[in-house]
């Protein structure tokens, strides 16, 4: 970089271990060379993170193992340890990529808001008075960790407006400090291809196990496709109820009934997590997508699947309706027979998916380019900075 370089940025992604947090750093730090030398920017992830892109031109990596650790150590590590990284790197600006910022940031600082749990009052309400004490405590301890992250931070970015008006409803976000940055995907990835003549119909669904995932309703929905007549729809999932065993999840056990008897049944395959450079080989297998989630903030897969030419059928919530449009089904998420009715409707009609598939690749071509995402981010960068 040399004395090209104008801008430093520091990005703390210490906490995106899986899902669509790991997703969005992995591809950040493939993009940021493109941006050109006068952007240097230091990437804080988990420790094993292996980047596509390793230490070079336009990113330096600096592991941490502090986001398997404790709640303290990670509260140390973000308001004590990363506030002494950022100033020994002399940098403009931090981003703080899930929802927790520095509360006393020595430069400009950008806090991503994408964890939608706490400003879902459907999950307050429905999922957390089943958690433990100890994990309601921890929610609500986290909860004020955001609002008050959300007060320090010069710009809050959220990848829908539907996020954003669920988190105001928590904590004042006066307009000129917010950002709706949709995330996107690497178009190039998740292209349709011509599917290959086969059996059945061919559902998929990737995300992880969560409680507010809902992969019991699909499960219940699968067992109801297969008592009906024409009950050949099987389903690929990544997500599993053995995932993340040392996680509170007080309907895992009744999950795992469900997926035994999937597996029994033969309709259900659980291939388990996906790396995501071989993610969009499952979306060229498939014939529909299924997202079946309570809560989200964005929905990674939803775009990938619309990219790829798959009808989407989604649950009726917010965040799904703003990502997908008329690209999508809409189903009530707490009703497995809705779903099964919609899968029946989607896969008796070949001109309903082909009219689908065609809006979903618009869609996903004009409102959610991973390119485009980047643009828009260093110009936001280069805006704080003024």
């Amino acid at each position: 970089m040399g004395l090209s370089v104008d801008m430093k940025i520091v990005v703390n992604g210490v906490s995106a271990k899986s899902g669509g947090a790991a997703t969005y750093i992995q591809n950040l730090v493939e993009s940021v060379s493109r941006l050109g030398e006068d952007y240097e920017f230091v990437f804080c992830v988990p420790e094993g993170f292996a980047p596509r892109q390793p230490n070079g031109i336009g990113a330096r990596i600096v592991e941490s193992s502090v986001g398997r650790q404790s709640a303290w150590r990670r509260l140390w590590w973000d308001q004590v340890t990363l506030r002494a990284l950022v100033r020994k790197e002399k940098a403009d600006v931090l981003v703080s990529s899930s929802d927790f910022g520095l509360l006393l940031p020595p430069c400009k600082q950008v806090l991503l808001l994408r964890n939608a749990l706490f400003f879902s009052r459907l999950y307050m309400r429905q999922f957390l008075p089943r958690k433990s004490l100890r994990n309601r405590v921890d929610f609500w301890m986290r909860h004020w960790l955001v609002r008050l992250s959300v007060r320090r931070a010069d710009v809050i970015v959220t990848a829908t407006a539907s996020m954003l008006s669920e988190a105001r409803e928590f904590v004042s976000v006066p307009p000129g400090k917010a950002v709706i940055n949709p995330f996107g995907v690497p178009l190039s990835r998740f292209r349709p291809t011509v599917k290959a003549s086969r059996e059945g119909f061919r559902l998929l669904h990737v995300s992880e196990y969560a409680d507010y995932k809902n992969l019991g309703t699909l499960l219940e929905a699968m067992r109801i496709l297969a008592r009906r007549e024409d009950g050949d729809a099987h389903l690929t999932t990544t997500a599993d109820p053995t995932q993340f065993p040392d996680v509170e999840i007080p309907g895992r056990d009744t999950d795992a009934l469900l997926a035994r008897e999937a597996v029994q049944t033969g309709n259900v395959t659980f291939v388990g997590g996906v790396p995501y450079s071989e993610i969009s080989v499952l979306y060229t297998q498939s014939d529909a997508f299924i997202f079946p989630s309570l809560v989200e903030s964005f929905g990674h897969p939803l775009v990938e699947a619309m990219a790829s030419g798959l009808p989407v059928i989604a649950s009726d919530i917010p965040v799904h309706r703003e990502v997908c449009g008329e690209a999508a089904l809409y189903f009530n998420p707490l009703d497995p027979e809705a779903l099964a009715d919609v899968v029946t409707q989607i896969r008796g009609n070949s001109a309903l998916r082909m009219r689908m598939a065609i809006t979903g690749r618009e869609r996903a071509a004009a409102l959610f380019d991973w390119t485009e995402h980047v643009r828009r981010l260093a110009e936001m960068l280069r805006n704080v900075c003024v």
